[in-house]
C-alpha cells in the first residue's frame, strides 16, 4: 500500500478515536444535566422558567436549583474610554459551578422617586456576550425560548445584589441588552416587548433602597 495512503488511514483512525470519545463525554454531560440530544436547545430538564429569589449574597432559582452567587469585579476601561467596571459571574447547579460569564458595565447617577441613586449597568449588548449566556441552556437543561431565558439568567444577576444591608442611599442594577445584537445572534424578540429608541432593552432591574435588607423587582 502507497506510503501516502497509509498516513491517511491511519489518520483517519485516530480521528474517529478522537470523535468517538467526544461524542461519549459530550452524551455522558447531557445524561448528568438531564437534557435531551435534540435541536434547537430542546432540553427535558427543568421545564418551568427562570425565576430568581434573593438571597444575602446571591440569587436563587428553587425550581431548577441554580444560584449565581455575587460576582468578582475589578475596574476596567470601556470601549468609548469610559471607566467601568468588569464583572465575572459563577453559576451553580446545586453545589457544583458549571460555569461562569464575564461582562463589562458602567455606573451613573439616576432619581428614584425624587431622590439620586447610584446605578449600575450591565452591558449584555454584545453578541459574543448573547451566545455565552445562550450556551448554558443546554448546560442547565432549561426549556425556555432563548430571550425568555435570558431574561431569567440577567434577573439572576441583578437578585444576586439585592441583599445589601449597608447602602447608604438607593442603588439600582439593570441588565440591558439590545435589539440589533439579539437579531444577529438569532434571537426573537417578542412583541410586547419595550425598545427604547436608542434599540435598547432591559432584561432585569432591581431597585434596592437605602439600608434595605433586601431589594424589590420594580
Amino acid at each position: 500500500m502507497d506510503d501516502s495512503i497509509t498516513i491517511e488511514m491511519s489518520y483517519a483512525r485516530v480521528m474517529l478515536g478522537d470523535w468517538q470519545r467526544l461524542k461519549t463525554a459530550v452524551h455522558a454531560q447531557m445524561r448528568r444535566y438531564k437534557v435531551s440530544p435534540q435541536g434547537n436547545h430542546a432540553s427535558s430538564g427543568n421545564p418551568m422558567p427562570l425565576h430568581f429569589h434573593a438571597k444575602p449574597y446571591s440569587s436563587f432559582d428553587p425550581i431548577s436549583g441554580i444560584s449565581i452567587p455575587r460576582p468578582r469585579i475589578g475596574a476596567t476601561v470601556l470601549g468609548n474610554g469610559r471607566h467601568g467596571t468588569e464583572y465575572q459571574f459563577s453559576i451553580y447547579h446545586g453545589e457544583e459551578r458549571v460555569g461562569g460569564v464575564g461582562f463589562e458595565g458602567w455606573d451613573d447617577v439616576v432619581e428614584i422617586e425624587g431622590h439620586p441613586a447610584q446605578c449600575f449597568f450591565f452591558d449584555l449588548w454584545h453578541v459574543h456576550v448573547i451566545n455565552n449566556l445562550l450556551r448554558y441552556r443546554l448546560v442547565l437543561g432549561v426549556t425556555d425560548g432563548d430571550f425568555t431565558f435570558l431574561q431569567g439568567l440577567a434577573q439572576g444577576f441583578v437578585l444576586s445584589y439585592a441583599g445589601h444591608i449597608d447602602n447608604d442611599g438607593p442603588l439600582r442594577y439593570v441588565a440591558l441588552t439590545g435589539r440589533e445584537a439579539l437579531g444577529e445572534s438569532g434571537v426573537l424578540i417578542p412583541d410586547n416587548v419595550v425598545k427604547q429608541a436608542s434599540g435598547a432593552i432591559v432584561l432585569a432591574s432591581i431597585d434596592i433602597p437605602a439600608h434595605a435588607d433586601r431589594g424589590h423587582m420594580p
